[in-house]
C-alpha cells in the first residue's frame, strides 16, 4: 500500500500527524477491480 507520513514536531513531541494512503489501490486491492474495469461504478 502507498501511503506518506506529515508529521509536526513541537518541543521534541509529536503534536500533530497526517496519513495520506492511495484510496484507489486500496479499492483495487479489496474488489479485484482495476481503474479502468467497467464494473467500477
Amino acid at each position: 500500500m502507498t501511503f506518506a507520513l506529515h508529521l509536526t514536531i513541537e518541543d521534541g513531541l509529536i503534536s500533530r500527524h497526517l496519513m495520506y494512503e492511495d484510496s484507489l489501490a486500496v479499492m483495487e486491492a479489496f474488489t479485484g477491480c482495476g481503474a479502468l474495469d467497467e464494473r467500477i461504478t
